[in-house]
């Protein structure tokens, strides 16, 4: 019934999904973020001198590191970036993909999911201390919206900045007291981004960290101004009693998903059986798009001049 049940919400846009980077993983589910940030703390703190570390210290716990100097170091904020701007799509993005989401707010600064959509599938944005995205957010909403406010794109907001822009990237605890510091001020995110939040009657957060201290102010920032109740669903956690209870009793949110990718998968094959004129189809990926090029200067060698003109417009290729 779960998965029916979240299935019809999110036909009638009633279903937010909240990303976090538990939903990036290897294939001994340890998450790929904490690998390289420790891999980042080996090389320039363990592998340094003394005194010529760069790091100084790293919070495990908050993933949060400590320099040597007041400000990030530039090559170590490169290295972040790189990081974030790889491409982590593997089943489970490509399934929620093609699911009919409506709006997604991502606490992760990559654009994986953003980068399965061809251009024009989907709407991006992400927020940023130093500018106001109230305008472009809002313009989204009013030229996308049907006469029954029914969006016909999504929307992807990176909460926690973007990699996009490496000034946005909170890499330090005073990157994170600055963004919380901004965010938390009145009317700060942009009034159409939190209608459509407080319209939801589900939310489903697939890989967040609840054991995280921000993590509460980042809910209590997307649910302070509801006037009705909704039902919040993430996958089963290590955390203690106290805090457990806090998340099911402030927050309304039910840790019963078993596994991301078979909670994905199910959901996905319901759309499948029940609803598939629903699910968008998605472009060629890298390895169809290797393929098809391989056809193209095929033909282009053997001189078959009328399939290599259909395959080069299917790629983007000139004759």
């Amino acid at each position: 019934m779960l998965i029916q049940d979240i299935a019809e919400d999110i036909l009638e846009q009633k279903c937010l999904l909240v990303l976090g980077a538990g939903i990036a993983t290897d294939a001994e589910g340890k998450l790929l973020r904490s690998i390289f940030y420790e891999q980042l703390f080996q090389k320039y703190h363990h592998n340094l001198p003394e005194s010529e570390r760069i790091i100084t210290g790293y919070n495990a716990q908050d993933e949060l590191f400590i320099f040597a100097k007041p400000y990030p170091d530039p090559d170590v904020v490169s290295e972040v970036r790189r990081f974030y701007n790889k491409d982590f799509a593997g089943e489970v993005f490509s399934q929620l993909a093609q699911l009919p989401l409506h709006l997604i707010i991502n606490t992760m600064p990559d654009e994986s999911l953003a980068k399965i959509w061809t251009e024009g599938q989907c709407f991006s944005a992400y927020f940023d201390k130093s500018k106001n995205d109230s305008e472009e957010i809002n313009k989204f909403f009013l030229e996308n919206k049907d006469k029954k406010g029914i969006l016909n794109k999504p929307l992807i907001y990176n909460l926690l900045g973007s990699s996009q822009n490496e000034e946005t990237l909170i890499i330090t605890h005073r990157n994170m007291f600055d963004f919380i510091k901004e965010v938390l001020k009145e009317d700060r995110l942009p009034t159409s981004l939190m209608t459509a939040v407080n319209s939801v009657s589900r939310i489903v957060f697939l890989g967040v960290e609840f054991d995280k201290w921000y993590v509460q102010l980042i809910l209590q920032l997307l649910t302070h101004k509801r006037t009705k109740g909704f039902k919040g669903y993430a996958e089963e956690q290590n955390l203690d009693r106290h805090t457990k209870t806090v998340y099911e009793k402030d927050f309304s949110i039910n840790f019963v998903i078993e596994q991301i990718p078979a909670f994905v998968g199910d959901l996905f094959a319901y759309f499948k059986q029940h609803h598939p004129q629903k699910l968008k189809a998605l472009h060629q990926s890298k390895l169809e798009k290797k393929e098809v090029e391989e056809v193209f200067f095929e033909c282009q060698n053997t001189g078959n001049k009328k399939l290599r003109k259909s395959v080069g417009q299917a790629i983007g290729l000139k004759k």
